[in-house]
């Protein structure tokens, strides 16, 4: 977007007075923080309203990424590059004596995810906005996410990490016109709906209330902002009797408290199903009920929509899928799969069969118990099938989805979706060959790969903005859109003006991260070593 230094100061300057009455003298790093942020959302909002608009009036297909971790960090800077203002912002903010640096660092990390799979998870929403496609996120909007790290006495210490803090989320928006109401536990029996169909009927539910918030995921110079929407759950008014302590509402809250609540008890296991299907039920609610405004075929909503299941934290998705077409539409169940699979894929992370998320039937069908009776139809109708096309019984014992007591999840998601990968083409192979050989021998069409990649424009532009700038040197600057550009660098590898300039970079790096060790820790290190860095979280799980 084109935007004035001039422009962006008289704009600025009116949201500090507005959100605070003062002025910019009187305000200290976070206020500043919340105005910049704020003047931002005034930028980009034009623009999200036209994207709904555009798809909306195009009919678009839009792929819905659910994932129980999105790790985007700190947006601030990233929004700003996206839009294109970052240097302009910055231009005004030396004009007016405010440091920049410690404006940004007032902004809480967006502590939505653990690590990798959140990380991948962003990386695609960044990704998807860049190069245009309709591509929005699904997840839970969690009070306390990756947990805070402290070294005592040579010991990590986690302490949780209440990233709303008194600002809260400046970036999410509400939006209440899509709530949706999610139920748990109580009894489900069949009665006669007529015309010799069954319908559910339940009672002594527990019905929750997800309530949505929208984050922009704004895409870089293009003018496209994609959506992340994060589930938040409050009990109905309604109900509202039927929790009578501040404990029955705590136990409520728990379902988008924390990330990764401990399963070691029973009690953390049901909290742990309930946070899964919360998000995954209220996100393909709403994905029906769009949909369905276009005035289109229920039965034909793959045409228009794909979800894709990021692990198995959502792999519930296919059998909650077929509850809404079959119980709440009341499709055929043979036309609802055939949606169901042609609408979903899947994402598989690790090639240790042990580490597939699976489920206790009687926990399943405690908490979920309709999901479960469709799940157990699934899987009899898989055999079923299976069996006729002459596949072995040993096969079909290790495909199956409901065994030995328990619900594999990653079964569910590969029968109940058309595409199944691995995260690079090593992965993929070893799950063909091992981890998934027996799935791969039945359906080889569904298997294919998708690498991980990062997104440069955060990890180069704005981490290492001096590297970026000599990249464009050399190059020009088409790399910060297409990654692939970079391979032009191969022709000035023998440079000597080349090889200077990049040493050059490297060296004031280096030295920049050694005056900080010496500030923070007052260790001394040579800036003309070999510097071999590691971070790393070190998470009680995996010690």
């Amino acid at each position: 977007m084109e935007l004035t230094t001039e422009q962006f100061v008289h704009d600025f300057e009116a949201t500090l007075k507005e959100q605070k009455q003062i002025t910019i003298a009187d305000a200290i790093p976070e206020e500043l923080f919340l105005a910049l942020a704020k003047t931002t959302r005034q930028y980009y909002t034009p623009l999200w309203l036209d994207r709904k608009h555009a798809l909306q009036k195009r009919e678009d297909k839009i792929a819905f990424y659910f994932s129980v971790e999105f790790l985007p960090g700190r947006m601030l800077e990233t929004n700003l590059l996206n839009l294109g203002i970052l240097d302009t912002v910055k231009d005004a903010f030396t004009q007016l004596g405010v440091d920049f640096d410690a404006v940004k660092e007032s902004e809480h990390d967006m502590a939505l995810g653990n690590g990798g799979l959140g990380r991948l998870a962003a990386a695609f929403m960044d990704s998807l906005a860049t190069t245009g496609y309709p591509g929005f996120g699904n997840g839970l909007r969690y009070r306390y996410g990756l947990f805070k790290q402290r070294i005592v006495n040579g010991y990590q210490v986690e302490l949780p990490d209440s990233w709303f803090g008194s600002i809260g989320n400046v970036w999410e928006t509400r939006k209440d016109h899509d709530i949706v109401y999610v139920s748990f536990f109580g009894n489900v029996y069949m009665t006669d709906a007529g015309d010799g169909k069954l319908k559910p009927v339940y009672n002594n539910a527990q019905v929750l209330r997800a309530v949505p918030y929208d984050v922009p995921q704004i895409g870089f110079g293009n003018g496209v902002v994609n959506n992340l929407r994060l589930w938040d759950v409050e009990i109905p008014e309604e109900y509202e009797l039927n929790y009578p302590t501040i404990e029955d509402r705590h136990r409520v809250e728990d379902i988008t408290a924390v990330l990764y609540p401990d399963d070691s008890t029973d009690e953390g296991k049901k909290l742990r199903l309930m946070q899964e299907y919360f998000m995954t039920s209220a996100g393909l609610q709403t994905i029906v009920k769009s949909y369905l405004k276009m005035g289109l075929p229920l039965e034909r909503i793959y045409e228009k929509v794909s979800v894709h299941i990021n692990d198995t934290h959502p792999a519930v998705a296919p059998a909650e899928f077929m509850r809404i077409l079959v119980d709440d539409y009341g499709l055929e169940w043979d036309v609802a799969w055939e949606a169901t699979c042609k609408t979903m894929s899947y994402t598989n992370h690790t090639i240790l069969s042990e580490a597939l998320e699976k489920w206790h039937t009687g926990l399943f069908s405690y908490v979920l118990p309709r999901v479960y009776q469709i799940i157990v139809e699934i899987d009899n109708r898989y055999i079923s099938r299976m069996s006729a096309q002459g596949v072995d019984y040993e096969t079909i014992e290790n495909t199956r989805i409901v065994r030995n007591n328990q619900i594999h999840m990653a079964h569910l998601a590969i029968i109940g979706g058309h595409s199944v990968n691995g995260v690079a083409k090593l992965h993929t192979e070893l799950l063909k060959e091992d981890t998934l050989r027996d799935f791969y021998k039945i359906s080889p069409e569904k298997f294919n790969n998708k690498t991980n990649g990062i997104v440069q424009r955060r990890w180069t532009q704005i981490a290492a903005p001096h590297l970026s700038q000599t990249i464009d040197k050399w190059i020009g600057d088409g790399w910060r859109s297409d990654i692939h550009e970079l391979r032009k660098l191969n022709d000035f590898v023998d440079n000597p003006d080349a090889q200077a300039d990049f040493w050059q970079v490297k060296q004031e790096s280096k030295q920049r991260l050694a005056d900080y060790i010496e500030k923070t820790t007052g260790v001394h290190v040579n800036s003309q070593a070999i510097f071999d860095v590691q971070v790393k979280r070190l998470h009680a799980y995996k010690r």
